[in-house]
């Protein structure tokens, strides 16, 4: 899977090269913080990596479109306090493509975001406190979020980013394929800031 990321990453910034009057792309990194929704578990527990690249390009003055692929880190967990002795932590390492749209709302150098973000999960780990064992139920691969944010760019090459997403299918099924209205399993729940550099 890695060999396909890697070459997602070269494919894009080479894509950006060639039409530099059009796109423009380059590396991205920072960190997430995430929550799995339905899991009886709360807060922004879970940090993880965020890695990869992205290229955008604009559909006119302040408007556009931006593909990424990276590397992000999500799942729960459940850190041991004086009042809850417990320890549980899920960790999801996903590959993620979020497909944005942009526009800038006529503050220079500020841009509102908008889109999906599917994802596939390469693998799935959780502790008890006794180590990192696989999940007894197999999380599912695909996690479509729907996913919004807004980005500002601080100088020329760099810029910064705060995301928020959220599953719109569930990453796990409740038990016995129960449901509660909307409430079909468990929910990747992240919010996420990184930094971009353009080329």
């Amino acid at each position: 899977m890695m060999k396909y990321f890697a070459a997602l990453v070269f494919a894009i910034f080479s894509f950006s090269s060639i039409h530099a009057q059009r796109f423009q792309g380059g590396p991205l990194f920072g960190l997430s913080a995430a929550q799995i929704d339905g899991d009886n578990l709360s807060g922004y527990n879970k940090a993880g990596l965020v890695a990869g690249a992205f290229v955008r390009t604009n559909f006119m003055e302040g408007a556009g479109m931006q593909l990424e692929i990276k590397y992000i880190g999500k799942g729960a967990s459940d850190p041991v306090t004086e009042f809850d002795p417990d320890y549980y932590k899920i960790r999801l390492d996903y590959i993620e493509i979020p497909v944005l749209f942009y526009f800038n709302p006529g503050v220079k150098g500020f841009y509102i975001e908008g889109g999906l973000a599917p994802a596939y999960l390469m693998q799935a780990r959780e502790d008890d406190g006794y180590g990192f064992v696989e999940p007894f139920e197999p999380y599912n691969k695909l996690d479509i979020a729907a996913a919004g944010g807004v980005r500002y760019d601080i100088f020329e090459h760099f810029s910064v980013n705060a995301r928020f997403s959220y599953s719109i299918l569930p990453v796990l099924d409740h038990p016995g394929g129960q449901a509660w209205r909307f409430n079909y399993g468990l929910y990747n729940n992240v919010l996420n800031l990184a930094v971009y550099y353009t080329f």
